[in-house]
């Protein structure tokens, strides 16, 4: 069985999960894999939670899950400790096994970012359920254990610290302001255009002010939206649109960079939408670890123009 622990001294979450341990791991390995998120290898997934034969994108409970549906929920208060119940599944995106996502055309894309709305949906109507993280780890550095594409979706039964961070914030801003904090942001992006790298009738790319790593980029819908489950499929297309592009500007700046995207989202009307990429230069030092602070080598306005350059400055 595992848990979910609680840092009483930085508030932290912990899960403790034996059974990720025994991930299979394509990257370690000197010979090429029976890659189990190939369509002959369909027999080596759990059966398919969805699955659609058109890109060949099929969603499946994680094999070796860090949050299990299997599991009563239960929490002890004294102890800050806890069953990690939960849900954990797995978006194979693509059929093909070599498939990078920045060379998905515009509608493959937007139906993969439809099928995981449909999962978000459905995973917090769940009970006991608090929080849904969407992300993809995609090459050596990401954490990822296999090379086949794929997402992601964690169901949990806690709002992380860093979440209830951003939205107290967000929340006292409101209180404040009578306004949102991520919304005055992007209009201040726009206005200023300095770290703003592309945008579309319905999304904004930008560098932000204070990044935490080099070349991070995170993706805001113009308009206020709480959470990625109220888009419509015409946002899911604009979506769909940018963030292919800041895949490929960061392709073309290195070649089989390894990333992470993270989805943020507001919890009961609270918040704003925002996706983050996270590209891997470089892995976190003592000065990091140690104090939560980051060094980043690279000046976001630097960055946002270099990738301008690359992908032939401001789209709209």
């Amino acid at each position: 069985m595992s848990q979910l622990r609680k840092d009483i001294v930085t508030g932290d979450w912990v899960t403790i999960s034996t059974k990720r341990a025994k991930r299979p791991n394509e990257f370690d390995s000197k010979e090429k894999s029976n890659c189990p998120f190939c369509k002959e290898n369909i027999h080596m997934t759990p059966k398919d939670i969805f699955s659609s034969s058109t890109y060949g994108i099929r969603v499946v409970p994680n094999k070796y899950p860090a949050f299990h549906d299997d599991q009563p929920y239960a929490y002890d208060d004294f102890f800050n400790v806890g069953v990690s119940y939960g849900f954990h599944e797995v978006v194979i995106d693509t059929e093909k096994h070599d498939q990078k996502m920045f060379s998905f055309d515009n509608e493959h894309l937007a139906t993969v970012l439809n099928v995981i709305k449909m999962r978000v949906e459905e995973l917090e109507k769940k009970e006991n359920i608090a929080y849904v993280q969407v992300f993809k780890n995609s090459g050596v550095g990401s954490g990822a254990s296999l090379k086949h594409s794929h997402w992601q979706i964690i169901a949990m039964p806690m709002v992380s610290l860093k979440q209830q961070i951003i939205l107290d914030n967000l929340n006292q801003y409101q209180k404040e302001k009578n306004s949102c904090l991520i919304c005055d942001s992007i209009k201040k992006e726009i206005s200023e255009k300095v770290r703003i790298i592309a945008e579309n009738d319905n999304f904004v790319a930008y560098t932000p002010f204070a990044s935490k790593f080099t070349y991070e980029i995170k993706i805001s819908p113009k308009e206020h939206v709480c959470n990625f489950k109220y888009l419509e499929y015409v946002h899911l297309k604009d979506l769909a649109s940018i963030l292919a592009l800041m895949l490929k500007g960061l392709e073309q700046l290195k070649k089989d960079m390894p990333y992470n995207i993270c989805f943020f989202n507001g919890v009961k009307d609270v918040g704003h939408f925002e996706l983050q990429i996270i590209p891997r230069l470089g892995n976190f030092a003592g000065f990091e670890l140690g104090t939560g602070c980051y060094i980043n080598s690279v000046y976001p306005e630097t960055a946002a123009e270099n990738l301008r350059n690359i992908i032939g400055g401001i789209i709209s």
